[in-house]
């Protein structure tokens, strides 16, 4: 095959789109090799600036290998004079003839960008050096491969634009369709690191009642989603934090972008991307395209919050702030199955305010909601974080404990009763003398009294009515109300 016809069948065979650039490379050093009649082709990135020669790739026997090394070519060296001024350089230093070639390209990205790539070129016969007619030969090939380096790079960038396009699009109807915000926090992390392929992808939402951040949400390569802590960020993030600005960087070292999330200048978090990992740069134009879609994200979140906002307010009675009844029987079914598996005890507590319907029929409504508000005051600012209660029912308040044996819950009981009697009424609603205020509660314990959520509930139930029938303001185990209804005429309705 003349030299015309292979160049026109190089040209032919490159100009096809390519899954990636080192596809491309491959081909053109196989075809080249064969060609050419040579033993190994390398292929190098030049980074002239830097001074640097990045090995690649070989090719040798009809196989392209990956390779990495780097050589330093200083500019008083000969090689780097001969390629400078782009004609094919023949070396004698090795035993056999070694020739080099320089191949140039277009980037196309946010600002096109001239690179820079080296051929080595080696027949290892010393008998068969490269003649002057091979080099010009070679020269040409060289020139055609840069032509299409040029235009894969642009496929690629374009390629890439819609890909990005694309992926935004999805994302954004993935994010129409999340309420919850956990779900949206997963989503909008596991589509940015799947679309952008960062090496982890983290967002903190912003507690405005506190005037700080949450605890984040990472995802890395693995598309594993976990939880951060606050106290792990980098002094960049803080500084970051404290700032809060669009901030880009794609240094040598490092590649982050930070993007702060608002709505109608409401602060919500910040979004951190980042290749700390592999330390590949990540582009400017992937900046542009999460900075312009950023709102988008803030306003899935925002709806997302709003969401668990309306859902949260829905799980607690408004007077009390106490969780409704249907709230607590899903947590305390979560904490039979939890017990069960990690075999910890939990205790129930049933309270009932002693004659709450006397002080609503003498002293009006208004009386009956401060005393309920106080109860529950008390009860609140006594459990533990771990603890539970909710308004199960006009005055009847029930507190879950996890972890808690019955020793434990009954002395808690006594010491919510000690300070629910000192609850003094205010003066605006006494008609003749002031009401003391006091609570019935019942105690039952898991396993012990009862292994399923209705039988814990039951027992509880039946010791708070046993102590209503005490005479009101008591406190009784489960335990101790069998106990003493088995001894005759113990019990006695009041």
């Amino acid at each position: 095959m003349n030299q015309k016809d292979f160049l026109y069948k190089f040209h032919k065979h490159l100009n096809k789109p390519y899954s990636s650039f080192k596809e491309l490379i491959e081909d053109a050093l196989i075809l080249m090799e064969k060609e050419l009649g040579v033993d190994k082709i390398y292929f190098f990135n030049w980074y002239p600036q830097e001074e640097i020669l990045s090995l690649e790739m070989l090719c040798s026997g009809g196989i392209c290998t990956p390779l990495q090394e780097e050589i330093y070519l200083n500019k008083k060296s000969t090689l780097r004079k001969n390629l400078t001024v782009r004609t094919p350089y023949i070396s004698k230093f090795m035993e056999y003839t070694t020739m080099y070639i320089e191949v140039e390209w277009n980037s196309v990205s946010e600002k096109s960008v001239k690179k820079h790539g080296v051929l080595r070129i080696e027949r290892t016969d010393k008998n068969k050096p490269f003649t002057k007619k091979e080099a010009m030969f070679a020269n040409e090939i060289a020139k055609e491969l840069s032509h299409n380096m040029s235009n894969a790079q642009s496929d690629q960038y374009y390629a890439t634009r819609l890909k990005r396009v694309d992926a935004l699009n999805e994302l954004s109807k993935i994010f129409a369709t999340s309420m919850r915000i956990k779900d949206s926090v997963g989503y909008i992390l596991s589509g940015i690191q799947k679309y952008f392929g960062f090496d982890r992808v983290r967002l903190y939402l912003e507690d405005k009642k506190a005037g700080e951040f949450f605890d984040g949400i990472s995802v890395d390569l693995s598309s594993k989603i976990t939880n951060i802590k606050l106290k792990n960020l980098t002094k960049q993030e803080r500084d970051f934090i404290s700032g809060m600005q669009n901030k880009f960087n794609a240094g040598s070292t490092e590649s982050y972008i930070y993007l702060p999330l608002k709505v109608k200048q409401k602060q919500l978090g910040f979004l951190v991307c980042d290749n700390l990992l592999s330390r590949v740069n990540i582009s400017y134009e992937d900046f542009i395209y999460l900075r312009q879609f950023s709102s988008q994200i803030a306003l899935s979140l925002d709806n997302a919050l709003l969401f668990d906002k309306v859902k949260e307010l829905s799980n607690f009675d408004e007077l009390t702030g106490l969780a409704v009844r249907r709230y607590f029987d899903q947590r305390l079914k979560e904490e039979v199955y939890r017990s069960k598996r990690f075999k910890t005890p939990f205790a129930l507590i049933v309270a009932d305010i002693d004659w709450f319907k006397n002080i609503n029929d003498k002293m009006g409504h208004p009386a009956g909601d401060w005393v309920l508000k106080k109860v529950s005051e008390i009860i609140k600012n006594n459990l533990r974080q771990s603890d539970f209660c909710a308004r199960y029912g006009g005055d009847e308040i029930t507190m879950l404990l996890p972890r808690t044996n019955q020793k434990e819950a009954k002395q808690l009981a006594v010491r919510l009763q000690k300070k629910i009697s000192e609850l003094k009424m205010p003066k605006q609603f006494f008609v003749d003398t002031d009401i003391e205020i006091s609570v019935s509660q019942g105690v039952s314990v898991f396993p012990k009294d009862g292994k399923t959520y209705t039988d814990i509930i039951k027992k509880a139930d039946k010791a708070l009515y046993f102590a209503k029938n005490r005479g009101r303001g008591g406190v009784f185990l489960y335990e101790e109300m069998m106990a003493k209804s088995r001894k005759k005429g113990v019990i006695r309705k009041k």
